[in-house]
C-alpha cells in the first residue's frame, strides 16, 4: 500500500542520514578564480567507502545526482577506496532530503541551507565579483562550517 512504501523510503532516507553522518563530509569547496574576488564556493558532500556496493545502495535510495570515483591507491589502503561526490545543487538536494534524519551532520546541512538562502552561489557576478556584503556572507558560512568540523 502506500502507507507501507512511505514507511520504506522513510526508513531507506534514515539509513542514508546515519550512513552520512558516519561516513560523509559536508563541505564548501574553495576554488581560487582568476576574476572578481579571486575565489568561488561550491557545495559538497563526499562520501568514502571500501564497499561499492554499499555506496550503490545509497545511490540508489538518495536518487539524487552525483558522482562516483575511485581515489587514487596510497600504500595505506588494502583495499580501493570510493567516493561519491555530490556538487552544488546536488548537495543542497540531498542535504534536504535527509535533513530530517541527520544527527552529526544537521548542523553542517543548516549552514549550507543558509549559504543557499542569502549568499546567491547560483548568480555570477562578472569580472568584479560578489558584492562586499554577500562575499562577507559566503565567508560567514565557510567559517562557520570549519568550526563544526
Amino acid at each position: 500500500s502506500a502507507i507501507n512504501n512511505e514507511v520504506k523510503a522513510g526508513h531507506a532516507l534514515a539509513w542514508c542520514a546515519g550512513f552520512l553522518d558516519g561516513e560523509g563530509c559536508v563541505t564548501l569547496v574553495k576554488n581560487r578564480r582568476n576574476c572578481g574576488n579571486g575565489v568561488n564556493y561550491r557545495a559538497r558532500v563526499h562520501i568514502p567507502q571500501n564497499d561499492l556496493p554499499t555506496l550503490h545502495a545509497f545511490q540508489d535510495r538518495v536518487g539524487v545526482h552525483c558522482k562516483l570515483i575511485q581515489l587514487p591507491h596510497r600504500e595505506s589502503y588494502t583495499r580501493p577506496i570510493y567516493q561519491l561526490n555530490f556538487d552544488g545543487l546536488h548537495a543542497f538536494n540531498l542535504l534536504k532530503k535527509l535533513r530530517p534524519y541527520l544527527v552529526r551532520k544537521a548542523a553542517e546541512a543548516d549552514v549550507i541551507f543558509e549559504y543557499y538562502r542569502t549568499c546567491e552561489p547560483s548568480r555570477h557576478f562578472g569580472p568584479k565579483g560578489a558584492p562586499a556584503h554577500i562575499w562577507h556572507a559566503r565567508e560567514r558560512c565557510h567559517d562557520a562550517l570549519r568550526c563544526l568540523k
